[in-house]
């Protein structure tokens, strides 16, 4: 249960770096 927290945690991460570029650019 910890490590899929952990994945979810990492996709949402990804996700906020995603929308950070998008609105940088």
């Amino acid at each position: 249960a910890i490590q899929s927290t952990l994945l979810k945690q990492l996709e949402i991460a990804e996700s906020l770096e995603t929308l950070r570029d998008v609105k940088a650019q």
